[in-house]
């Protein structure tokens, strides 16, 4: 019997949640880790289109986008509303991409 294994989307997805919640956590060092664990999976196995439409600047957040470098989380890291805003951008993708996995 094979091993199930979880595709790069959603092991980048699994990092990037564990990084939100330690976010509202207010451990930024940790979030930071599972963030940089997310680019490391997507960089090494391309998982969405870095020119996609959700990777535009959010009114809402302040024109925060997700981050998906390491340059422009390690810029982010050490200020803690750029990283709550990180954290509202991945849950609204996360919400898209729940709401369009239903429609189809």
């Amino acid at each position: 019997m094979q091993e199930a294994r979880p595709t790069a989307q959603v092991t980048a997805d699994a990092y990037s949640l564990l990084g939100a919640y330690f976010v509202d956590e207010n451990n930024m060092h940790r979030a930071t880790n599972y963030w940089l664990k997310s680019i490391s999976v997507q960089t090494a196995e391309p998982t969405t289109d870095p020119d996609g439409p959700l990777s535009a600047p959010n009114l809402a957040y302040n024109y925060a986008r997700e981050v998906r470098d390491v340059d422009s989380l390690t810029a982010i890291s050490s200020d803690n509303d750029a990283m709550l805003m990180q954290v509202l951008c991945f849950r609204d993708i996360m919400a898209y991409f729940t709401k369009f996995k239903q429609i189809t």
